[in-house]
């Protein structure tokens, strides 16, 4: 039993995704809120989930660029996403 609690444990650990930003980079984890921060203007966000984004730009120069990979149920409060292709579960507010 002990085994199987200390197993459970460790296999339970919190996705993240690495988000390109100015300067670096910086890892924001599934359900996180992140406020304003400056997106890199390429890259990708592979496979995050439930996360929300409050100000931030993610504005790209070509028209329908994939920026979220494998996202679900991301919510953007205020973001510039222009020329962003967006996912039907994406809810977008401002």
């Amino acid at each position: 039993m002990r085994y199987l609690l200390l197993f459970l444990l460790l296999t339970s650990t919190v996705e993240a995704a690495t988000i390109q930003v100015v300067g670096g980079s910086r890892e924001v984890a599934d359900g996180e809120v992140v406020r304003r921060f400056p997106v890199s203007p390429t890259g990708q966000v592979v496979g995050l989930k439930d996360a929300t984004f409050i100000g931030c730009n993610f504005a790209r120069m070509t028209p329908h660029e994939v920026v979220f990979v494998g996202c679900e149920r991301l919510i953007f409060v205020d973001c510039n996403l222009n020329n962003v292709e967006l996912q039907p579960d994406f809810v977008v507010k401002g």
